[in-house]
């Protein structure tokens, strides 16, 4: 009877062990299985960024980058970095700057356009400028300055970029909404040639050709304009100033004092 006894304890002592063995296999296997599960993540990760930074795949991403950009500039609208990323780059984010920089080289040598990056509203936004730009703001300058509004919404621009320019860099809507009248352009009152002026204002400031703050002297609040990053990318203040030195008929020398300062703030 001990024999046996002893005998069955020894039998359960196996089992019990076996069981816990088989316990410790099944864990150490599904340990296992998520360790290559995780590998496997990895490796695809892996191979999502080598795909995003091949040479085909960054050709066509860099035209698919052109395309959108072309699309969208006819209206002078910025584009948001994150939306170009999730329009154009969508899961290969990781391989943005090298081909943004890949559409840059395209777009200068098929359109002569540069992609041009700004910093605004704290974000980041991209636009498309003419290397040929400053060609295009003189002749707009001298059409609007003969009486011709063939570029009229560019010559009404150069005119307030140039008021804000002699300004200082700043000017406030009351004063410069009070010199526009000089030119028979009120704020509320539809013009035969610019239409809602105050809306195109606003387009202006959309665009990144002006850049609106909030203004509060005493109880008074009102907006004051400045500069945008737009014009600033765009524009040389040396165009501006001989067109406010032709408009007065003296020697751009007098107003250096304004040049200096507006490339300063630049």
């Amino acid at each position: 009877m001990a024999r046996q006894k002893a005998k069955a304890r020894k039998t359960l002592a196996i089992a019990e062990e076996n069981e816990f063995n088989e316990t410790q296999e099944q864990d150490w296997l599904s340990q296992l299985g998520a360790s290559q599960g995780q590998s496997r993540r990895h490796d695809t990760k892996r191979k999502k960024v080598k795909l995003a930074l091949s040479e085909d795949e960054q050709n066509r991403k860099a035209c698919e980058l052109v395309r959108y950009m072309i699309s969208v500039d006819h209206q002078k609208y910025p584009v948001r970095r994150t939306d170009l990323i999730q329009v154009v780059m969508k899961d290969y984010a990781d391989g943005f700057p090298v081909v943004l920089e890949a559409a840059r080289e395209k777009m200068k040598m098929i359109f002569g356009l540069d992609i041009v990056e700004l910093k605004a509203r704290s974000s980041k936004f991209y636009i498309l400028v003419n290397l040929m730009y400053g060609d295009a703001w003189e002749e707009a300058i001298d059409r609007f300055d003969g009486g011709s509004y063939d570029c009229s919404e560019l010559g009404l621009l150069s005119v307030i970029l140039a008021l804000i320019f002699m300004n200082h860099g700043s000017i406030d809507e009351p004063r410069l909404w009070h010199v526009l009248m000089s030119l028979q352009i009120e704020k509320c009152v539809n013009h035969e040639v610019f239409g809602q002026v105050h809306k195109l204002m606003d387009k202006f400031v959309k665009q990144l050709y002006l850049d609106s703050r909030k203004v509060t002297e005493g109880d008074a609040k009102h907006t004051a304009y400045e500069w945008g990053a737009r014009a600033k990318e765009e524009l040389d203040p040396e165009i501006i100033l001989n067109f406010v030195a032709d408009m007065q008929g003296v020697d751009p020398i007098v107003w250096r004092n304004q040049y200096e300062q507006q490339l300063s703030r630049a």
